[in-house]
C-alpha cells in the first residue's frame, strides 16, 4: 500500500459542531482553512468556495438540478413506459465532500476532477427480463445513450470519463449473481464519456454506467445508471456503500462525526403523489437530512409490469 500524503488542515468538525447548518458549518470552515498556510488548505478553501459553497447558497442552482432530475426521469419513462424507474437524486454532503477532497490530496491528484457533487441515479427494472439480464442490461445501455442525446441537445456538454478503478481484481466465480453483458451497448461515439462499471466490474462486484455531463452554466452533473439488482447489490452486499466507506474511513484516517455534537434537526421525510405532464401518476419523496448535511430526492414512476 502506498504511503500517504500527510496534510496540515484544520479539523472540520469543529466547524461543523459550532454551526446550526450545512452552509453556515461550511462557511465557517472556509475562514478556519484562511487561517492556514499550508498547500493543501488553500487548494482545499479554492474548492470548496468554487464549488461545495457557491452551489448550496444558491437556491436557483438547487432548483434548477430539481427541474433537470425531473427533466431526465421523464426522458426515462417516455422511453420505456412499461418499466420500473426510480430516479433519485442528491446533494453531497458536506463531509463526503471534504472526505472525498481529502483523499484526493492524500493521493497527490486533482480536486478540479471532483464533479459529484449533484448526482442522481437511475434504476430501471422489468419484471419480463429478470431472468434475461442481457436484454435489461441492453435496455440499459440504451437509456445512457438516449440520456446522453437529450442532454447534448439541451446544451450539455459531456466530460470524458477516466479509467474504470478497481477492475482486474474482479473474479467472477466469487459473485456468480453478478452477471457480466456479451456485448457493448453503449453507442461507440458515446463510450468515451461512459465509464462502464458493467462490462468490466469492481473487485467487490460493484456494476453502475457513470456520466459526468457540464450544464450550460458551467456546474458538473453526475448521472449512474444501474438495475435493480446492481443496485440492490452496491448499497446491500459486498459493494455496499457502508462497507467501502469503513474501508476509506480506515485507510485515510477520515474524520467521524459525533452526532450527539450536532446541534441541528434530524431526518425529515415527505412524500407526496402528482400527476406528471403526461397525466401518469408519480411519486416523490424528499428527505432533507440535516444532521447528516445533504439533500435526497427520490422520483418512482407508479408502473404495473406486465
Amino acid at each position: 500500500m502506498s504511503i500517504k500524503r500527510k496534510l496540515i488542515l484544520p479539523d472540520i468538525r469543529e466547524a461543523i459542531y459550532r454551526s446550526s447548518n450545512r452552509l453556515e458549518a461550511t462557511k465557517k470552515y472556509i475562514e478556519m482553512l484562511n487561517n492556514c498556510n499550508s498547500l493543501e488548505a488553500k487548494l482545499l478553501r479554492n474548492k470548496l468556495e468554487t464549488d461545495y459553497l457557491r452551489y448550496i447558497s444558491s437556491v436557483s442552482s438547487q432548483s434548477q438540478t430539481e427541474k433537470l432530475v425531473e427533466k431526465i426521469h421523464k426522458n426515462s419513462v417516455k422511453i420505456f413506459p412499461a418499466f420500473s424507474v426510480i430516479t433519485k437524486a442528491r446533494e453531497k454532503s458536506l463531509i463526503s465532500h471534504y472526505n472525498k477532497d481529502l483523499i484526493a490530496l492524500k493521493d497527490g491528484k486533482r480536486l478540479d476532477q471532483i464533479m459529484d457533487t449533484r448526482a442522481c441515479r437511475i434504476i430501471l427494472d422489468f419484471k419480463k427480463f429478470q431472468e434475461i439480464p442481457e436484454k435489461l442490461i441492453e435496455a440499459l445501455g440504451n437509456l445512457v445513450n438516449e440520456t446522453l442525446t437529450l442532454l447534448i441537445d439541451k446544451g450539455f456538454q459531456p466530460v470524458p470519463a477516466p479509467p474504470a478503478k478497481d477492475i482486474k481484481s474482479f473474479v467472477s466465480t466469487e459473485h456468480p449473481d453478478v452477471y457480466v453483458p456479451k456485448h457493448n451497448y453503449i453507442l461507440s461515439e458515446y463510450q468515451m464519456y461512459v465509464k462502464d462499471y458493467i462490462s468490466h466490474p469492481k473487485g467487490n462486484g460493484y456494476q453502475s454506467f457513470h456520466i459526468i455531463v457540464i450544464d450550460p452554466n458551467g456546474n458538473p452533473f453526475e448521472i449512474q445508471f444501474r438495475t435493480y439488482d446492481m443496485d440492490y447489490h452496491a448499497e446491500n452486499k459486498l459493494a455496499g456503500h457502508d462497507f467501502y466507506k469503513q474501508k476509506q474511513i480506515e485507510e485515510y484516517n477520515l474524520p467521524i462525526l459525533d452526532r450527539s455534537k450536532i446541534h441541528w434537526a434530524n431526518y425529515r421525510y415527505e412524500t407526496f403523489h402528482t400527476l406528471d405532464e403526461n397525466g401518469e401518476l408519480i411519486e416523490k419523496t424528499v428527505l432533507a437530512d440535516d444532521a447528516g448535511l445533504e439533500k435526497s430526492l427520490s422520483i418512482r414512476c407508479l408502473v404495473h409490469n406486465p
